[in-house]
């Protein structure tokens, strides 16, 4: 169809319009969906409360996205959108259709889209979208472009000193973002007779660069989205260049250990205001640790889709558990979380607002279901690691069935011991402690340490020094460990309580921004392996090639945490000060630039940024800051939150390596020296006051 006949659509249908700020089509549309994955996934939602049954999602996969007029297709076979459903509903941006109806149109379904922002999810990825839809055999079919969208003048329903502040202001973006806007979707066609009775294709095109899609990645990160997919809602995946299909289907995974060991567990909790609450789970752990942040932790579902991304309900765990979380996955269940008249749930449903009355409830429960599970796990693998032995390594087995009687018997049990005690170390590394065990069980000297240990009170580093593996399971080298990470956690609360600059002072005190970047663990036990760079330009320059900044830009200091596949952008503000509009957008500028980076690498690192401040904004950057809560690429943390988190995990694991061997000598010096290292912070800081 011409040019012609679309703009003679536009001319007789003047009240198809959409009329938004550009605040909302950046934050809630481009940024808060900007991988493929999470896109699609809004889109697939549309069609679920559609009542569809078949959904295909057609791509390329393995390439390049962005190249050769690809497009990313969805189509469904729901009930589709006439005309003034497409004006109504379809171009009203905030629509909260649950408060019309929490059922699709035909009662079929329990709707699982609520903010009515899902529509805007294929510019997280595409500069146009193409929609055609049909009704009761009639076509409606119209463009969105993000371009135009961008270029929209100024509503009619602004006041007149809202046009003129708008007008004037056209160089300057973020002055006017929040300024009604009116934009005129391109018709095509409006219901045009068809051969196809009901169902609609969204089609993204001029797609932008991202890196390829991986076909197993994709199928995982979908189905940890929903829990929707089955004979009632299938969808399936084609691959536009070989044009191979693949279904979608429930999350699972192939588990060592789970609890319950099929099915769905269900229990009730009692919520602050909502009473009684049903909650049904799942918690699995492999048998190799899982490497994809997809597949590991535990995800929260509410009403069919996802409201929480995999992760460990802040659990700290010891050190066993930080072990075996590595090891852990699974799905729960709460759709209470999403019917309350209170919102709990981010714009993106990648988390929940967890200091909500009711969902800290479920976030304990969630705590204490993780310990016991970590402690269930821990026994059954030290069981089947004992079991493994004797298939896994007949070496050891014929070693040990060559002794006889109560020797035989002994060594069994140190075996047994052994496993349960290492059952946070990897398998192959218990093995080979095993090894060295049965090996050394001839020598007299090592028998008594071995008898100590089948006493329960053996001293584990005598072993680990014989077998030269005291790095596994030196209590001592651990406490000494903690309690210099214990001192640098003290180090930072007198940096924070004191009000200490982000970066370094004239006088030359210490600053939040160097301390941190010598001890990343702080800011989350798993960056300990990760490299730390305190000048953001000379890692774009090393990594990237790039120069430095333009010479209009402005300083700004940040943290880089990374290594091949990793990298955590990390901004700080001091205890004192309140995060600014200022500092909040070049946070969001790096972020992107770094990420634009990374696309142009044959090697894609994930990227994320992570802000920690005094819980404090300013007025003029609350938008942006609730922008920045709603993406999934970013993390907020307050440095209450912060000192809390890192005090109880290594108060804890100090406490019971502590515990472990309470009289020994050695233990008694370590306190000693690290009550005197505190002791000088707090006199640092007494003199500093």
């Amino acid at each position: 169809m011409g040019e012609k006949k679309m703009d003679s659509l536009n001319d007789l249908y003047k009240d198809f319009k959409l009329t938004f700020e550009i605040a909302i089509i950046e934050h809630l549309g481009i940024n808060l969906y900007s991988e493929v994955h999470s896109s699609v996934s809004e889109l697939l939602a549309n069609s679920y409360d559609a009542e569809a049954k078949h959904v295909t999602i057609t791509l390329p996969l393995d390439v390049m996205l962005g190249l050769d007029n690809q497009k990313i297709i969805i189509e469904d076979d729901g009930h589709g959108m006439t005309y003034e459903e497409c004006r109504d509903h379809f171009l009203k941006i905030g629509r909260n259709r649950r408060k019309l109806s929490s059922k699709s149109k035909n009662k079929t379904r329990t709707v699982i889209g609520k903010k009515g922002i899902g529509k805007l999810a294929g510019f997280g990825i595409a500069d146009q979208v193409h929609i055609i839809t049909y009704a009761d055999y009639k076509k409606t079919e119209f463009l969105l472009n993000l371009k135009e969208i961008r270029n929209a003048k100024p509503s009619s329903q602004n006041t007149s000193n809202e046009k003129d502040q708008a007008n004037s202001r056209d160089d300057d973006k973020d002055d006017d973002e929040n300024v009604l806007r009116e934009y005129d979707p391109t018709l095509i066609s409006v219901e045009e007779k068809s051969d196809i009775q009901q169902g609609t294709i969204v089609i993204l095109e001029k797609i932008r660069q991202f890196d390829e899609v991986n076909l197993d990645d994709f199928k995982i990160r979908l189905s940890r989205k929903f829990a929707i997919f089955g004979k009632d809602f299938y969808v399936k995946i084609v691959n536009s260049l070989s044009k191979e299909e693949h279904e979608i289907s429930k999350f699972d995974l192939p588990t060592q250990f789970r609890f319950p060991e099929s099915g769905w567990a269900i229990e009730k909790i009692k919520t602050k205001t909502l009473g009684q609450k049903e909650i049904r789970y799942w918690i699995g752990f492999t048998k190799a640790t899982i490497k994809s942040d997809a597949l590991r932790g535990i995800g929260v579902i509410a009403n069919g889709k996802s409201v929480q991304e995999p992760f460990d309900f802040k659990s700290s765990g010891g050190t066993e558990g930080q072990f075996g979380l590595q090891y852990m996955a699974g799905e729960v269940i709460a759709d209470w979380l999403d019917e309350g008249a209170v919102d709990v749930i981010a714009s993106d449903r990648a988390s929940v607002r967890w200091t909500d009355l009711n969902a800290t409830v479920l976030l304990e429960w969630g705590k204490a279901k993780i310990r016991e599970s970590l402690k269930e796990w821990a026994k059954l693998r030290a069981k089947a690691t004992t079991q493994d032995i004797a298939n896994e390594r007949p070496d050891i087995k014929k070693e040990i069935e060559s002794y006889r009687g109560p020797a035989r018997e002994e060594l069994e049990k140190v075996v047994d011991r052994v496993a349960s005690t290492l059952s946070q170390v990897s398998t192959e590394r218990v093995y080979d402690i095993i090894q060295s065990i049965v090996t050394a069980y001839r020598h007299d000297h090592i028998r008594l340490v071995l008898n100590k240990i089948l006493e329960g009170d053996g001293d584990l580093r005598l072993f680990a020094e014989a077998l030269k593996e005291w790095d596994l399971i030196d209590a001592v080298l651990t406490f000494e460990e903690l309690s210099v990470k214990y001192s640098a956690i003290r180090t930072l609360k007198i940096l924070v309580q004191g009000g200490a600059t982000e970066t370094k002072s004239k006088s030359g005190d210490l600053s939040l921004h160097e301390h941190l970047a010598d001890h990343p663990w702080l800011i989350d036990p798993m960056y300990s392996d990760l490299q730390s760079e305190k000048n953001l330009d000379n890692f774009i320059l090393e990594r990237y090639g790039k120069t430095k900044r333009e010479k209009d830009d402005k300083r700004f200091d940040f943290i880089l945490l990374y290594n091949s596949d990793r990298i955590r952008l990390v901004e700080i503000k001091s205890a004192k000060d309140p995060a600014d509009f200022r500092g909040l957008n070049n946070l969001m500028a790096y972020h992107v630039r770094i990420k634009e980076s990374e696309l142009e690498r044959n090697i894609l690192a994930t990227v994320k940024s992570l802000l920690i401040y005094n819980g404090k904004v300013t007025e003029d950057a609350k938008g942006l800051m609730d922008a920045i809560k709603s993406n999934q690429e970013y993390e907020i943390y307050t440095w209450l939150e912060l000192l809390e988190r890192n005090e109880k995990i290594y108060k804890e694991m100090l406490g019971r390596v502590r515990k472990k061997n309470p009289n020994d000598p050695r233990v008694k010096k370590l306190i000693e020296a690290m009550e005197a290292r505190n002791k000088d912070i707090d006199t640092v800081n007494k003199r500093t006051k």
